[in-house]
């Protein structure tokens, strides 16, 4: 019984992952800005012409490796990090190079709608994870423990992160004259992202317990 209902919660954990990853990947192609974790990852491409999906491996990987440190051990919900790291890089590679790699939107609007479509999947999706009770992504893990070692308020810490990015991004982009990723795109993810994704999880969860039992 407990190993049918461990089965079921890693497939659903799994396919919530793509649902987030799909929708970040959607954002992506938007092209009106993303959320500040993300603004660093398309930063980091517009200086390096790698591919986003592949930036978000590596520096998903550098937050486990940083959460890593603070507690000094590794846990087996680390290496399940690592595996969500790869598979939402992966997803985003695929969708915004190769699915979507030949289409160009010239349309402001269409690609507004584009990004805000993009945030919606990714809320839910994202929601939809935080219902399976597994590991968080690498940056609220990261976050989580940054706040447990210097005993900060883990919000705030999560917080003070976002403004941190997006101050960081902007610097890059006004000295060095990359193009902006913090744009108005940004702003309607953080107005919408969280509220979205609260409400999954609170409708959602009834639902996935009775599910997994």
């Amino acid at each position: 019984m407990q190993n049918n209902k461990t089965i079921k919660q890693f497939f659903f954990y799994f396919l919530f992952i793509i649902i987030t990853a799909t929708g970040d990947a959607m954002a992506f192609k938007g092209n009106v800005g993303v959320n500040p974790w993300e603004a660093v990852c398309q930063t980091l491409n517009y200086m390096t012409m790698i591919k986003v999906g592949t930036l978000m491996m590596i520096l998903n990987s550098s937050m486990i490796l940083i959460e890593m440190i603070l507690m000094k051990k590794i846990k087996i919900t680390m290496l399940l990090q690592l595996i969500v790291s790869f598979l939402i890089g992966f997803v985003v590679n695929i969708i915004v190079y190769i699915l979507f790699g030949n289409i160009n939107i010239s349309s402001y609007p269409l690609n507004l709608c584009l990004g805000i479509l993009g945030f919606i999947v990714s809320a839910t999706g994202n929601g939809l994870l935080m219902t399976c009770d597994l590991a968080p992504f690498p940056f609220e893990g990261m976050c989580e423990q940054l706040s447990i070692k210097f005993h900060l308020d883990f919000p705030k810490t999560r917080q003070a992160f976002d403004i941190i990015f997006i101050i960081l991004c902007l610097l890059t982009s006004l000295i060095f004259g990359y193009q902006l990723a913090i744009r108005e795109g940004t702003i309607i993810s953080m107005l919408i992202y969280s509220p979205i994704m609260g409400y999954v999880m609170k409708k959602a969860k009834p639902k996935m317990i009775k599910i997994l039992q």
